[in-house]
């Protein structure tokens, strides 16, 4: 994943879309290369190499961004367990669960999610999990990933 696109098919992004897809471009990033995004101020201690996390003093916001697939782990596990539906089972996705929970406690601000292909759909499940917390505040998916076997099937309801 590299640029910020400008476009979703013939309509530009908005602002705030803009604003989302850079933060899920800069979770590919190696964590001493994400940078601070607008007023968003990066935070190393809760980031890794799959998720990072941002906060937002002025508007009391953190924001927590989840990288794709870029290693085997996430093409051999972690694709394999949304294909088979079967994601909230497995530990990237729990463990980004409980980044955006510590994320969240750090400054007690609302706190959003992003994510492209994997991120989206790790950023998905917790929305699923964490939707109803009154800090919860929004999720944005780019190409999420999903199967026609597992959540995605005409069958599940989830």
């Amino acid at each position: 994943m590299s640029g910020i696109y400008q476009n979703l098919g013939d309509k530009e992004l908005s602002k705030t879309d803009k604003q989302q897809w850079e933060f899920a471009n800069e979770s590919y990033k190696s964590e001493r290369e994400r940078k601070d995004i607008g007023n968003y101020v990066y935070d190393g201690d809760l980031s890794d190499s799959e998720t990072a996390v941002w906060h937002n003093h002025t508007d009391k916001r953190t924001h927590v961004a989840n990288r794709g697939s870029v290693t085997a782990y996430d093409w051999a596990v972690s694709d394999l367990q949304v294909g088979l539906g079967i994601e909230g089972k497995g530990s990237r996705f729990k463990k980004a669960e409980r980044q955006t929970k510590d994320a969240h406690e750090k400054y007690g601000y609302t706190t959003d999610v992003s994510g492209h292909s994997l991120g989206g759909t790790v950023s998905s499940q917790i929305t699923q999990r964490l939707g109803n917390s009154d800090w919860f505040g929004q999720a944005t998916t780019f190409n999420s990933g999903v199967s026609s076997l597992g959540k995605g099937a005409l069958w599940s309801a989830a």
